[in-house]
């Protein structure tokens, strides 16, 4: 599975350096062999940071060829000396390759996807495009980022590319469609049937097509050639990808800019899909002191004009009922929600239209002053939360979770913030800014195991 050692050569400047150009590519990538049966949807696992211990155990033990055990091993047993979770993923990737579990691409290929959601879920389909995407820094303004990152999960990744030598997980990606790729895909679903499938346990249904055509790659590759890239989930990842490649360029060896290493695995989505959905993050605050949350309070009151909703039940239902009136008012102005655990009161903050502009700190650019996360986090809670160094925010995305937090007193205040309109969104990315962390929540997750990417040989 590794590379082969290609001599001694220093990596040389690659000739793309200068460009601002997205480059997309084929690429022979790793998937479940036929053996393992037609429909795969059992042997998929969510990205790795959405997987709990509990989902972590009963992923294993759903499957043993579940992809969990590439993604995210379990921790080795008390006094098992295997070298280590990221040791035991490369060799479980070796033995899955060797035994025909997983299968390497002929021919290098783009890999179309269209997820079919439950009824339940908006939108009802989506559809991306994998491929290999040149790793570009986000200075050069071709794949463009909106949130900064932690050392953290950026170094338990890297040590499982470091030790797999592969993009186990794809990450989510968007761009705008000028009304050409998406006809062409279309296109393709329409007459094809898909080559591979798998369907979730909560219903939603992935199909899968190999695109082998060259002709049709050639199209690809030059759509892609004049427009920039927007991450969607996936920083820390990419970021990883950034520090995987410099590595290998400072490794002894032929290395070049189609070294496999100089790229990362992406699913391009035409950010117009009707069944992209970006949803949104909510704020949990506790350990503030007396003196601090009279403070956020006080900092609130003066933002916001603070109309009282009583009645609110403390459930799921009532948090879902007075994000929706956010949603509905905040066409007006900027607008969240509010729950004082403490004094049991539930709020509809809007953004005060008399606000004098001594009252706001000075925005990069007037779009932040839109953007609910970043009004709450630099005007509020960054400010209060300065001098109490022992409190902290928590993002929940489920408000059942929410509403057990609250009841169990587990937080002190919690605040609904609405999901960000997609325009927006593509207009800060586009202005270069890096929003608060957690001010999006872009749904459903794409799945480990559709597809992988391995980091060995050229493209």
């Amino acid at each position: 599975m590794a590379p082969p050692n290609r001599g001694d050569t220093a990596f040389p400047k690659p000739a793309y350096r200068g460009r601002s150009l997205a480059d997309i590519r084929p690429f022979q990538g790793l998937r479940y062999g036929p053996g393992v049966g037609a429909d795969i949807g059992a042997l998929l696992c969510p990205p790795y940071d959405i997987i709990s211990p509990a989902d972590q155990e009963h992923l294993h033990s759903k499957s043993p060829l579940n992809a969990v055990r590439l993604e995210a091993p379990r921790p080795s047993a008390r006094g098992e000396d295997d070298g280590g979770p990221y040791v035991r993923s490369a060799r479980q990737l070796d033995d899955w390759l060797r035994e025909g579990v997983l299968i390497s691409e002929s021919e290098s290929a783009y890999y179309l996807t269209e997820e079919a959601f439950p009824e339940e879920v908006q939108g009802g389909a989506r559809v991306g495009l994998y491929a290999r995407v040149r790793l570009e820094e986000y200075e050069r303004g071709v794949v463009l980022p909106h949130e900064h990152t932690r050392a953290g999960p950026k170094e338990d990744r890297l040590r499982l590319m470091q030790a797999t030598q592969a993009n186990l997980s794809p990450l989510m990606s968007l761009y705008r469609d000028d009304g050409t790729l998406g006809p062409l895909l279309a296109t393709w679903r329409a007459e094809r049937p898909p080559d591979y499938a798998a369907t979730m346990d909560d219903g939603t249904r992935h199909r899968v097509w190999v695109l082998l055509d060259p002709a049709l790659h050639g199209k690809i590759h030059d759509l892609f050639a004049d427009r920039p890239i927007y991450m969607a989930d996936g920083h820390h990842r990419y970021e990883t990808a950034l520090s995987y490649r410099n590595e290998r360029r400072e490794q002894p060896g032929d290395h070049g800019p189609d070294d496999a290493s100089e790229f990362v695995m992406m699913s391009l989505v035409d950010i117009a899909d009707p069944g992209l959905l970006l949803l949104a993050f909510h704020r949990l605050v506790s350990g503030l002191s007396r003196d601090g949350l009279d403070a956020l309070r006080d900092r609130v009151g003066k933002l916001f004009t603070v109309e009282p909703r009583p009645g609110v039940p403390l459930s799921a239902v009532g948090l879902s009922d007075l994000l929706a009136e956010v949603v509905s008012r905040r066409s007006e102005a900027p607008t969240l929600g509010m729950l004082d655990v403490a004094e049991g009161r539930f709020s509809l903050l809007t953004l005060r239209s008399d606000l004098e502009a001594s009252e706001l700190s000075p925005a990069p650019t007037p779009d932040l002053t839109r953007c609910e996360p970043w009004l709450l986090h630099h005007e509020a809670l960054d400010s209060v939360m300065a001098s109490e160094p022992a409190s902290h925010v928590e993002f929940v995305h489920d408000l059942d979770a929410v509403a057990s937090a609250s009841a169990d007193g587990q937080c002190q205040a919690v605040f609904l913030v609405p999901p960000m309109d997609l325009d927006l969104f593509e207009a800060l990315v586009r202005q270069g800014q890096r929003l608060p962390p957690k001010s999006t929540y872009f749904a459903p997750k794409l799945p480990t195991g559709l597809v992988m990417n391995p980091l060995w040989g050229s493209v």
